[in-house]
């Protein structure tokens, strides 16, 4: 059956009641990360954002990062190097980055 979009089609948003924890994003943040990312590196962004301010994490050999995200070790990766690519993970040193939610446009 075909379903039939109209100009005037809305949605009602139906949500499940917040409990702790609960992601929170900055809605510009949002829109540039689903105009740049797609895929595996989504989920990464929406894992990391997901994260209150400051909290650090170890992304690499963290089994409960892999299996929350139903990555292998190479698909993690391959998000890091997006992030890295489209400025929403910069540098601080050679091990550590800052998670940049607004990607280059919003910094």
């Amino acid at each position: 059956m075909a379903i039939k979009l109209y100009t005037q089609t809305k949605v009602v948003v139906r949500r499940l009641p917040l409990k702790a924890p609960f992601l929170t994003v900055n809605k510009d943040s949002l829109l540039v990360a689903l105009r740049k990312l797609e895929g595996n590196a989504l989920k990464l962004y929406l894992y990391l954002v997901g994260n209150k301010e400051g909290y650090k994490i170890t992304l690499i050999n963290n089994n409960a990062v892999l299996e929350n995200l139903g990555f292998s070790a190479s698909e993690l990766i391959e998000s890091i190097k997006t992030l890295r690519e489209k400025s929403f993970l910069l540098p601080i040193n050679d091990t550590t980055y800052l998670f940049n939610e607004g990607g280059d446009e919003l910094c």
